[in-house]
């Protein structure tokens, strides 16, 4: 295979001239490089992108989060260029995330459009940090985005419920990640995407669903496109592929923390199956370079010390695992690298910038995971088998591998 200006330029034989680098992936998958639809990385752009490009990501889409009072287009075109200055270790796009979307315009939504942005995401949860878009709100801002083009992302959450539900957990004396997981549980999700789904139906706009976590968003999905309605894009999040909500239960629960909370495994295998039907469009990592402060009204657990966090580094980890985790759940290996090479860069993002290659120490034996994890680049497994061989029979069962690479993904 000979590539070219970063594009396959002939399959089959080729001279191999001495000006030419030449690869021995003998053994081994030859994958296009990965697309993370979402991910907060300009926190640390040089580290974050050089975790992504040793995890086989050569694209990655990041939220521009807005500070408090900052004008939504402006933050874009600040982002933007802060992305132009080209530290970057692989293709960076982004989304523009409304933080103040009960006074966002119609010029600021034309604004942001005519600065290259595809997509604008709000979110339906978080009142106490001023995010929360009103259904009201929701509802003109996709009657303004159709018009305009833009793609409507949304974190499906009822905010008001989850803020009752954690009244009622204080009230009865709970704390720490246990109240913080608890008091959002899968049917706040459900009740959300339903809202949504059906406000897009009324307004013709279509959506896309970020991180959803449970199988009632997923017969919600179902549902709706069997009727006839604008397209709507559903995205999980490898956590919720590969951890369950027992990991909030120990005494480093708060270490997996992330919004939605990990859930029962039976939600678990049904993204998979939803993976395995096509109800899934995409699976992002979520990384978050800088984990957020939990809300100060959720105390952290007695005898606990600082704050609780919420937030994991994913973005490294994100292709090796799923691809190792899905031949081991009996995906066929050429559809499913098939499956996960669909999305395209730039489908829902706005101006990419080019990648710095190589990143910041770069190893010279590249691989695309850390020694003992679940696959790598010279086609064997964690075990030595080759990469086409089963792994571990069940979908859980590398979550320890999942953990440290979780963590280390965005290390330093």
């Amino acid at each position: 295979m000979l590539i070219s200006g970063e594009k396959i330029a002939s399959i089959g034989r080729a001279d191999r001239g001495p000006e030419r680098d030449v690869i021995d992936a003998t053994g081994c998958y030859v994958l296009p490089g990965g697309v993370d639809p979402h991910a907060h990385l300009l926190a640390d752009i040089p580290h974050a992108t050089a975790a992504a490009a040793r995890g086989g990501t050569t694209t990655a889409l990041s939220f521009t989060n807005p500070e408090s009072g900052e004008n939504d287009a402006s933050c874009l075109l600040r982002r933007r260029a802060q992305v132009a200055q080209g530290t970057a270790a692989v293709d960076l796009g982004l989304h523009a995330m409304l933080g103040d979307p009960e006074h966002v315009t119609a010029d600021d939504l034309a604004a942001i459009r005519q600065a290259g942005a595809g997509a604008v995401k709000v979110f339906l949860a978080y009142p106490s940090l001023g995010i929360m878009c009103s259904p009201t709100r929701l509802f003109e801002l996709m009657t303004q985005a159709r018009r305009l083009g833009l793609l409507v992302q949304v974190h499906c959450e009822n905010g008001p419920l989850i803020e009752a539900l954690q009244a009622e957990g204080l009230t009865a004396g709970r704390r720490g990640a246990a109240l913080f997981a608890g008091t959002r549980p899968p049917e706040v999700e459900a009740e959300s995407v339903a809202s949504v789904l059906a406000t897009a139906a009324i307004t013709g706009a279509p959506c896309y669903l970020v991180h959803l976590s449970c199988a009632e968003a997923m017969d919600q999905i179902r549902l709706a496109r069997s009727r006839p309605r604008p397209p709507v894009f559903a995205e999980v999040c490898l956590h919720h592929l590969l951890l369950d909500d027992r990991r909030v239960t120990g005494t480093d629960a708060g270490d997996f923390l992330v919004c939605p909370p990990l859930r029962p495994a039976g939600h678990v295998e049904a993204l998979w199956q939803a993976i395995a039907d096509g109800t899934i469009d995409a699976v992002g990592s979520d990384h978050c370079q800088d984990r957020s402060p939990v809300s100060d009204e959720i105390p952290a657990q007695a005898g606990g010390t600082g704050g609780l966090k919420y937030g994991l580094a994913g973005i490294g980890a994100r292709l090796p695992l799923l691809l190792s985790e899905g031949l081991s759940a009996g995906f066929r290996s050429k559809c499913w690298c098939g499956w996960r090479a669909r999305i395209r860069p730039g489908s829902s993002g706005t101006t990419r910038a080019r990648a710095r290659w190589p990143p910041a120490a770069t190893p010279t034996s590249w691989s695309t995971t850390r020694p003992g994890s679940a696959c790598s680049a010279t086609g064997r497994s964690a075990t030595g088998r080759p990469a086409t061989a089963p792994g571990p029979a069940s979908t859980r069962a590398c979550a320890s591998a999942a953990r440290s690479a979780l963590w280390c993904a965005g290390a330093r």
